[in-house]
């Protein structure tokens, strides 16, 4: 029995005992559980209507979609360092890209990365993973942050653009990827 049918019926029960025994039914208390119960549907249409307009506000694709984490993107880094047991490893380079990926799992991680750390990560001579970082940098791909601890350290992370773009990648293309 649905849900409405269960309250019209439970509201019938609960007038029948309320009338004394061999009383003719309380047309005023049918009515009234009537009432209650379409003020339950107006409620609920109500929702629905705010669900389905909720539907059409920018975001909200990104908020169904299947969630990214850091384990998703760690797993395309390592996918993407393997390729390299299988294929001529040059015909691969593309730190810039490695870079972007590491950073942004260390966003959802909530860890800072040093510029050290990213050079590593990016699996190119130092000197060529420091020109990415400026390019990145010029970009307005990503910022660095004095270590308030210590002066000759940089953090590294996303700008707020790059993080946006990696939400819009991963709740798009990608995003088909991680739900399957």
């Amino acid at each position: 029995m649905s849900h409405s049918l269960r309250a019209i019926a439970g509201g019938r029960e609960e007038a029948a005992q309320r009338r004394p025994a061999g009383s003719t039914p309380d047309r005023s208390a049918a009515a009234e559980i009537l009432l209650r119960e379409v003020s339950q549907l107006q409620a609920q249409a109500g929702r629905v209507a705010a669900a389905v307009e909720a539907a059409d506000q920018p975001g909200f694709a990104e908020a169904r979609s299947p969630k990214c984490t850091e384990e998703v993107v760690r797993d395309i880094l390592q996918a993407r360092l393997e390729r390299s047991a299988h294929f001529p490893s040059h015909l691969f380079s593309d730190p810039a890209w490695d870079m972007l990926l590491d950073l942004y799992a260390a966003e959802l991680a909530q860890v800072r990365v040093s510029v050290t750390s990213l050079c590593i990560a990016s699996n190119a001579p130092t000197s060529t993973a420091l020109r990415w970082i400026s390019t990145l940098e010029n970009d307005g791909m990503i910022r660095r942050d004095h270590d308030p601890l210590d002066a000759r350290r940089f953090f590294l992370s996303l700008t707020e653009t790059a993080s946006q773009a990696f939400r819009n990648y991963f709740s798009g293309t990608a995003g088909r990827l991680i739900a399957r």
